[in-house]
C-alpha cells in the first residue's frame, strides 16, 4: 500500500506478508500468524525511515451464515514486529499492527454472482528517534464476486 499526499509531499510505502494458520470450529477461528514488514517513510523527499522486520501475532474471528445466501464475517488480525532494523541504523520501533476487516455478503443468483459489502480498519504504530504516531486507515468497499458453486 503505498500513499502520497499531495499537501505536503510526502509518501508512506509499506508492504507486509503474512502467513496466518487458523483452527475452526463451526463458524468461529482462532490461529497464529506470522510474517515480515517493511515501513518507509518519505518526508518532503528526505529517508525519514525505512524499517524492516518479522511479525508474530494471532488472528480470531467468525464466519457465520444466515437466511438464504447471506454471510457475516469479522476478521481480526494483530502483529507485533520483532527485530526490527533501519537501513540508516536509525532508532526505529515499529509497535503493534492491527486490522479489522467485517464484510457482508448477498447471494444474487443462485449459483454465480455475489456482492460483497466491507468495512476495513488498519492501525499502525511508528517511532524514530523518540518521535512518531499511529496512522489509521479505514477502508469501505463494495464489489462483486463472480464464480460457480460446484
Amino acid at each position: 500500500m503505498t500513499a502520497s499526499f499531495a499537501l505536503n509531499e510526502n509518501k508512506i510505502t509499506q508492504k507486509d506478508q503474512t502467513f496466518i494458520f487458523n483452527y475452526r470450529k463451526s463458524f468461529l477461528y482462532a490461529g497464529a500468524a506470522f510474517g515480515t514488514t517493511q515501513l518507509a517513510f518519505l518526508k518532503a523527499g528526505v529517508d525519514t525511515m525505512d524499517a524492516y522486520g518479522n511479525t508474530i501475532g494471532g488472528n480470531a474471528g467468525f464466519l457465520y451464515p444466515f437466511g438464504k445466501g447471506t454471510l457475516v464475517q469479522l476478521d481480526v488480525l494483530a502483529l507485533k514486529p520483532s527485530s526490527v532494523k533501519d537501513t540508516q541504523q536509525r532508532n526505529v520501533n515499529l509497535g503493534l499492527k492491527i486490522e479489522v476487516d467485517s464484510s457482508l455478503t448477498f447471494a444474487l443468483s443462485k449459483r454465480y454472482v455475489d456482492l460483497i459489502l466491507g468495512f476495513k480498519y488498519v492501525q499502525n504504530t511508528a517511532t524514530v528517534d523518540g518521535s512518531g504516531g499511529t496512522e489509521k486507515l479505514t477502508i469501505p468497499s463494495v464489489g462483486l464476486r463472480f464464480g460457480a458453486n460446484l
